[in-house]
């Protein structure tokens, strides 16, 4: 036991003495061990610099950089020691380029010199120092020195040491490439040198990115790809410089160049390289080069192995290639369209839809995703209705591809879905006409991929927007269409969910309702100047609502009234115009009211019978403005409304809001013949005196003496007007004090109107005599400070300054009136 004691105190002190690293820690500690010796090493070389000591400059140069040979590190930690390195040999080719202008060092011998060097790593790097100084001092042809350094730097295999070698070749000589107008061209070489140099070292290097992936010793794949993709910006640089040469062209690039880079990318079969490569030439290189090789660029992404993200290059170049085409054509370029360049543009759509065509064809899903196919569809209808604002035939087209793609895939997923969902709201924001984008062929169908919730949110978002545009629809297709599109919102579909806590997730009813008002908005969105269309399309919409079930049908079935009202005052007007709108204005009361309950007003009374109240007043008074009295259609209507009353209106303050809607409807009445209208507002007399509170039966006795008071009636008629009046003074006499007054100044006010009216009965003996009334009744009221008391009597004070005007301005029989 002492023994095991001893040991495992031994271990415990052990572990804290040397603590096992993880590998990041490691990594740094490997990292600063190299950058310290690596500074260390460019002090001294400094130090040997201001002395002017040549060759201590190379050897302790070349001390520095051998620290460049380690393998220990990954390319991140790799990276910053070579950044460190990197800084510190810019004074070093400084020094020398001092060296060679001053006549001290001929540049020659220190070009010959630094190949002695014991290490191919830093041999390289101070060759390639010395050679940029070589081409800058232009003591020999830049071409030569280019092609001796493209020629050595192959010394170097390993992938990550060759890489970095490689890219500070590139990065040195990147000022110094022959190129049109600049030093170095003419005897230096050409572009197309310039050109060469890059093309090989790119390929070189594209080469060595390649190694990293097939012969590197990392066994975890995720880990192999994130140290290879750490290094793409090396490669990538190559591409950036050949952008960068003025003396490129159009035609080197589409003849010479994109050949080249093209067949290098496609060489390495290998995803991450691919995908990143092609969407630097796509970033790097003119808009205009683009369109002039179009047709190759696609190809080339056809042609990628599968793992690679084509929409990270198809939809940046279609982005790219939709804004030049508006610029050039708006002028904010100084670029012109060729008529090579013009034809192009025309043939632009065809291409990118055939080519995605081939990689939906060609690619499984896992190497063309749903969402990455949806946003390269996105873009491309983005690039179609730029390119070509009035071809909505293209748009079309692209929703077929979607159609193609998720077709074959069964279902929409959810984050492809919401892209789906974008790209057509945007098709219709920048169409601007509804009509335009029911009629493609593939709207609809690419729609009805989508699940339940989706398609509700679709027609939701397309009703709204139609709405704001003020878009009508106005044929039975398109209606059609959108009631398909709508169709979750107007009736139970197969898929529709069986709880409505998993379609309506806060508040249920609060958004069922908000859904139906939505349904209502897109009946009011079907118009036609074609009365007889029309009526075909209300039928078509009415058979649709009702598959929605009683529910539903008690908000859309009050759109519904609404339409035929209006559209059978539209045919009056018509009919009066001497039009034949090909239907009559009876058939359509008949759709809403047929007296058998198979009227829509009358399936909507017996879901909602107060709100089918208030439409069927309506109807009755559209029913007189277009003269349906030889069938009664008005009449009856009415007699249904006062039946709805009966039935229904429960409480006192209901039924003084009915009454009121009768009262104010019938006095609008112009065409009912006489007895009919006799009937009417007599039973309306009735119902006012049968009111509980009599309070109640004053005021609305005394409004129904508005409806006798026509021009049209009869003396007859004209004299019940006088008796609800004489009827309401007698009612109010009979209630409690304190409410008399109030009553009174209301009476007063209705017998001011028809003196002024010249009413036989209205006379100033009568109206003095409800003055006194009022009088009397102020003085009998005891609570003078009540809310109710000086309503009443701000009301009688402006009733007495009216009259008081009168009189003041001259008219003798407003003086007869002692106020």
């Amino acid at each position: 036991n002492s023994f095991c004691t001893l040991l495992g105190a031994n271990m415990a002190h052990g572990a804290i003495e040397g603590s096992i690293l993880t590998p990041e820690q490691e990594q740094q500690r490997w990292l600063t061990e190299g950058v310290n010796a690596a500074m260390g090493k460019a002090t001294l070389m400094k130090a040997a610099m201001n002395e002017g000591n040549t060759l201590g400059v190379l050897q302790y140069a070349s001390q520095m950089l051998a620290e460049l040979r380690t393998s220990m590190l990954t390319p991140q930690y790799y990276y910053e020691l070579y950044m460190r390195v990197f800084n510190e040999m810019q004074p070093l080719e400084a020094f020398f380029y001092e060296e060679v202008r001053s006549g001290r060092q001929q540049v020659e011998n220190l070009y010959a010199t630094v190949q002695h060097a014991g290490n191919i790593v830093p041999r390289l790097m101070l060759l390639i120092t010395i050679g940029s100084v070589y081409i800058k001092s232009q003591a020999a042809p830049a071409k030569d020195i280019l092609q001796d350094l493209i020629e050595m730097v192959k010394g170097v295999q390993h992938p990550t040491r060759g890489l970095f070698v490689r890219h500070y070749l590139s990065t040195l000589l990147k000022n110094k490439l022959p190129d049109v107008d600049n030093e170095y061209e003419g005897t230096g070489g050409t572009v197309i040198d310039s050109a060469t140099f890059v093309l090989r070292n790119f390929r070189e290097m594209a080469w060595l990115w390649y190694r990293m992936e097939t012969k590197s010793n990392v066994r975890d794949k995720r880990q192999r790809d994130r140290e290879r993709s750490d290094l793409r910006l090396l490669i990538g640089f190559n591409l950036v410089r050949l952008s960068q040469l003025d003396g490129i062209d159009k035609a080197m690039y589409q003849d010479r160049i994109l050949p080249v880079v093209l067949q290098i990318i496609l060489d390495f079969k290998e995803p991450i390289q691919q995908q990143y490569l092609l969407e630097v030439v796509v970033q790097v290189f003119p808009d205009e080069f683009h369109l002039a090789t179009l047709k190759s660029l696609l190809e080339a992404v056809t042609g990628v192995v599968s793992g690679v993200n084509v929409q990270s290059v198809l939809g940046p170049l279609m982005e790219r290639l939709g804004n030049y085409v508006v610029s050039v054509r708006e002028g904010t370029t100084e670029a012109t369209l060729t008529k090579k360049e013009e034809k192009m543009i025309t043939k632009m759509f065809a291409l990118f839809q055939e080519k995605i065509s081939e990689l939906v064809n060609q690619h499984s899903q896992q190497s063309f995703p749903p969402v990455a196919f949806m946003e390269t569809a996105f873009a491309l209808m983005k690039l179609t209705l730029r390119a070509y604002p009035d071809a909505h035939d293209r748009v079309d087209g692209v929703l077929g591809l979607v159609h193609q793609y998720f077709s074959q895939t069964g279902s929409v997923d959810d984050a492809s879905a919401k892209v789906l969902r974008k790209a057509l709201d945007f098709a219709i924001a920048e169409i601007g006409d509804i009509n335009t984008v029911l009629d493609f062929e593939n709207y609809v169908s690419v729609i009805g991929l989508l699940s339940f919730a989706r398609r509700r949110e679709v027609g939701k978002g397309l009703v709204e927007k139609a709405a704001t545009l003020g878009v009508k629809i106005d044929t039975a297709e398109r209606v059609g269409k959108l009631f398909e599109i709508i169709s979750p919102m107007v009736k139970d579909v197969d898929d529709t969910p069986a709880n409505k806590e998993d379609i309506y997730t806060i508040d249920v009813e609060e958004e069922f309702i908000e859904e139906q008002h939505v349904v209502c908005k897109a009946l009011h969105l079907v118009d036609s100047p074609d009365l007889k269309e029309l009526n075909r399309l209300y039928s078509a919409m009415r058979r649709e609502l009702g598959k929605g079930g009683p529910e539903r049908m008690r908000y859309t079935l009050k759109a519904m009234s609404s339409l035929y009202i209006r559209l059978a005052l539209r045919v009056k007007k018509a009919e009066v115009n001497g039009e034949t709108p090909g239907v009559s204005v009876a058939k359509l009361f008949n759709y809403l009211y047929t007296g058998d309950g198979g009227g829509i007003l009358e399936h909507l009374a017996s879901q909602v019978p107060v709100e089918a109240f208030h439409m069927f007043l309506t109807a009755a008074n559209a029913a007189d403005t277009c003269d349906q009295h030889e069938l009664e259609t008005c009449y009856n209507l009415y007699a249904s409304a006062f039946q709805l009353y009966e039935e229904n209106g429960g409480s006192t303050k209901l039924q003084l809001q009915m009454l009121n809607a009768m009262i104010s409807s019938l006095s609008a009445l112009r065409t009912m013949p006489e007895d009919r209208y006799d009937t009417l507002a007599s039973k309306l007399c009735q119902y006012s005196s049968k009111l509980v509170h009599k309070p109640d039966q004053s005021r609305m006795v005394m409004l129904c003496s508005h409806m006798f008071w026509k021009k049209a009636l009869s003396e007859d008629l004209h004299k019940k007007a006088s008796e609800c009046l004489s009827r309401a003074l007698k009612l109010a006499d009979n209630v409690p004090a304190g409410l008399q007054f109030g009553l009174f100044a209301e009476i007063l006010n209705h017998y001011a109107y028809y003196y002024n009216a010249q009413m036989p009965q209205a006379t100033p003996k009568t109206v003095n005599a409800v003055v006194a009334m009022n009088r009397d009744a102020i003085e009998s009221t005891e609570d003078k400070t009540s809310e109710t008391f000086k309503t009443a009597k701000r009301f009688y004070s402006n009733t007495r300054a009216a009259i008081s005007q009168r009189a003041a301005a001259g008219d003798e029989r407003w003086g007869l009136i002692e106020v």
